[in-house]
């Protein structure tokens, strides 16, 4: 990896308009500037692309995913700052996050799951009946989250730990887009 890479990237991303240049990034003619930061980038297209109806089909489903979008925001920053501690620092931060943390944030998300579920109905997502950009958001947490600490400590050895969110999990891979990347020569199994 050469970092001159990121650095020409960086440098026309500024020029481009970028206020806040970062990857992920996407250019994309419908947005007068540059868009940077995942949760930008997915609520952009979300919002930009009413045909997939990404923003939720309700007021209720709009507002659970862009609540449960910044629910994830903070998950996603207790995962990162554990990855990146200091390598002597590294065994004590990954156990309290793996005990004390990923416990508390999974059982959070597993409430607001099941709370949009009502009756737990399997064909329910995060946010409600439909698929949102939070989806995106929290399989993106989970899938990292799993592959940091494994399966068996994110929903237990049966999986019955968040019964919903394994249960999103595996709905999610199974989605014919996914599934077909996945088999693609695109796909990354570990890019991290």
């Amino acid at each position: 990896y050469d970092k001159s890479v990121w650095a020409a990237a960086r440098a026309e991303l500024v020029s481009a308009g970028a206020w806040a240049p970062n990857l992920p990034y996407l250019i994309d003619t419908s947005s007068p500037v540059p868009l940077t930061e995942t949760h930008t980038i997915m609520r952009h297209l979300a919002v930009t692309r009413p045909e997939h109806q990404l923003m939720g089909r309700s007021v209720l489903e709009t507002v659970k995913a862009d609540q449960l979008s910044e629910v994830l925001h903070d998950c996603m920053a207790g995962l990162t700052n554990t990855t990146y501690t200091s390598w002597f620092a590294f065994a004590p931060a990954r156990e309290k996050w793996l005990s004390s943390s990923l416990p508390n944030q999974m059982s959070l998300l597993e409430a607001c799951c099941s709370s949009s579920a009502g009756s737990a109905e399997s064909s329910w997502w995060a946010a409600g009946p439909n698929l949102t950009y939070a989806d995106f958001i929290l399989y993106e947490f989970l899938a990292q989250a799993v592959a940091f600490a494994g399966r068996a400590a994110m929903f237990g050895s049966d999986g019955a730990a968040f019964p919903h969110l394994a249960a999103l999990m595996d709905k999610f891979e199974a989605l014919p887009n996914v599934v077909a990347y996945v088999e693609s020569k695109a796909f990354l199994a570990q890019p991290y």
